[in-house]
């Protein structure tokens, strides 16, 4: 990814490396999307939400992440993640994060329009009695509203509120 603003790096954890790009302040938004930084909805994504937050986009392989994965990600950088935006082979890691994870209070899952509300069913029923907003979108929403989807992201954070959106 390349940009003004992006910041590439790598962190080591024993004998792993995460290459990963960081861009703009404030709280952090942690985004695991399919093909990691370097995939065009990562670039558009990091684009628009680094006005707000400080997001951080590892590039991992499809089925090398698993909630335990993301936990040392997140202690090595020293970081405690607000948001969470995840695409469909990220979702039940981030779900079990965001589950597991103090200070995590939104969970966006991104996800084809025919899996949108099972994924919303299960993030209800994992996430049960935690104080953490889920949007579940589908990417083609995305891709064609991205920024109302950043403001939404930005309200679900400023509200403080327990509530569950869908479209």
């Amino acid at each position: 990814m390349t940009g003004t603003g992006f910041t590439r790096a790598a962190l080591s954890v024993g004998e792993t490396s995460t290459e990963y790009v960081r861009a703009g302040q404030g709280s952090t938004a942690l985004l695991l999307v399919a093909g990691g930084a370097e995939s065009a909805l990562s670039l558009r994504v990091v684009a628009v939400l680094s006005r707000w937050w400080r997001v951080i986009a590892p590039k991992w392989s499809a089925g090398a992440v698993r909630a335990s994965t993301l936990e040392e990600f997140i202690e090595g950088l020293g970081i405690a993640p607000t948001a969470i935006v995840a695409d469909g082979e990220f979702c039940a890691a981030a779900l079990e994060l965001a589950a597991a994870a103090d200070g995590v209070t939104v969970v966006a899952l991104l996800t084809s329009a025919d899996e949108a509300s099972t994924l919303e069913a299960a993030a209800r029923r994992r996430l049960a009695g935690r104080r953490v907003t889920v949007i579940v979108r589908p990417v083609p929403a995305i891709d064609t509203g991205l920024t109302a989807f950043a403001q939404e992201l930005l309200e679900a954070m400023d509200s403080g509120t327990t509530r569950t959106l869908h479209t």
